[in-house]
This record gives C-alpha cells, structure tokens and sequence, in this order.
C-alpha cells in the first residue's frame, strides 16, 4: 500500500511487484493502512478527510474529517480502532462498531507521526515532543517528553513490540531510541545515532 503527492494511493503485489488497484482522489495521500480483513484500506491527506475504500468494489466512505490535512493513519488490531493525527493539533480514534464512532484529543502541536501498541497510542508532535495515551480512555495521558533528536523534526515513529518505548525517526535521518520511565527495563538507556 503506497501513498504519494500524485493524489494516488497504490496496492501491489509484495510478491510479483505488480500494481493491482490505483485509488485516485483529490489531493496528495499522505497516510493509509489496511483495514482489519486487508480487503480494503484508510485512507488520508490533504484533503483533510478519512476515507475507507473497498478494494473489490472500489467503494469509498467517508468517515469524517479533520480540519487541516491528515499526516497519519494507522489502524490498531488490538483496539479495533483506527487511529488518524493531523496538522489541526489532534488525534482521532474511530470506532466504527459504536454509534459513537469519533473520539477527538487534541495535542500541543501539529502531529508529524503516530503509533499503536497494545493499549498505548504515541504521537510525535512538530515541536519534537512525544505524548503517550492509553487507548483504553483516549484521556489518560501516561506520558509526555521531548526525543533525543535534537532540534530535527520527528518524520516516523513506532513503538516497540513488548510496548516499553518507541523509535522516532527525523528528517535528517536520525534515530531515537527511547524507553517510557515506567517500563524501562533496568539496564537500557535512551539513545539516538546517525
């Protein structure tokens, strides 16, 4: 699943490279993901809307909006939610099995990138912070603080499979491992390299 400033998003064939659906819109698709059966896909960017579109039918739907473009989407099989952050300075979580399908956080920043874990939703914001929720409330803030990265802006984040930190990624090609105070394992240390 490949995004691009051409307003496209792609689906190819991992295994013979071969492009098999081309989702047109209209503006550049900064973020998708698959949904939970990968029959289809979420999608955002600048056009400010999150979209589900059905590979097979080629359907889309509109889930909803944010008020400035959306950098990322991220679907959370833990949950069973989908997660969206935009330049509006918020976070979403969609629900589609409630009839309340739309939770808002706002956050101190533009939010750059986003990542889920078990119950924990980390957001990297323009200003370089990190705030951490537990996905279970959505307004339980369990953490917050800046990344070594210095004065580069955070391009990627992902948290750590056992769900004790995260990686952050810059745009000068940085890397930051970071550990959460609460589950730092007693001989590891926050560090970043290039």
């Amino acid at each position: 699943l490949v995004t691009s400033w051409d307003a496209t998003c792609m689906l190819y064939d991992g295994y013979s490279n071969a492009l098999k659906q081309k989702i047109q819109t209209k503006a550049a698709v900064l973020a998708a993901d698959f949904n939970p059966d990968e029959t289809g896909a979420y999608i955002g960017g600048l056009e400010q809307k999150v979209i589900k579109v059905d590979f097979e039918t080629e359907d889309e739907i509109e889930l909803g909006h944010h008020d400035a473009p959306i950098r990322c989407v991220e679907y959370d099989h833990y949950s069973k939610c989908l997660y969206t952050g935009s330049w509006d300075k918020s976070f979403k979580i969609w629900d589609e099995r409630s009839s309340n399908k739309e939770t808002v956080r706002e956050v101190h920043d533009k939010v750059y990138a986003l990542s889920t874990c078990r119950n924990k939703v980390i957001v990297g914001m323009a200003n370089n912070k990190v705030v951490v929720y537990d996905t279970r409330s959505s307004r339980d803030l369990e953490y917050e603080g800046d990344t070594s990265l210095g004065v580069y802006q955070i391009r990627c984040i992902q948290s750590m499979p056992s769900g004790v930190g995260y990686a952050a990624g810059s745009t000068e090609g940085r890397i930051a491992i970071e550990y959460f105070p609460d589950t730092k394992p007693q001989d590891a240390s926050n560090f970043s390299y290039k």
